[in-house]
């Protein structure tokens, strides 16, 4: 609630941008700053992009605008396929689905 954020949906199309509702109290670190702390003390270290690159890249394209338009807005329904899959066929010879086993098994056999 004290920072802004990207709230996309499963259940409908709309992506939604939340401001900060109030000011965090003095000396409190965002959600942001925790992660970079983390992945800058991990063996080898992983850098976290800045903030405002992170939230422009994991807005869909299919938004159709960007960051600062859509921080103007407050939402964009977002203009998704039907299916998520072209012509209701998987990308496999047969068109159906595999699971990570590669024999239909959704986990691995003898659990």
């Amino acid at each position: 609630m004290e920072q802004e954020n990207l709230n996309p949906s499963y259940f409908h199309d709309f992506l939604n941008y939340a401001r900060p509702a109030f000011t965090p109290p003095a000396g409190a670190r965002s959600d942001h700053w925790i992660l970079t702390e983390v992945g800058r003390r991990l063996n080898p270290p992983v850098q976290i992009p800045p903030m405002e690159e992170l939230m422009a890249a994991s807005q869909p394209s299919a938004a159709g605008v960007g960051l600062e338009e859509l921080r103007r807005r407050s939402y964009v329904q977002v203009r998704r396929p039907a299916v998520s899959f072209e012509g209701l066929r998987f990308a496999h010879a047969d068109g159906r689905y595999r699971f990570p086993d590669g024999h239909g098994h959704p986990w691995p056999v003898g659990l």
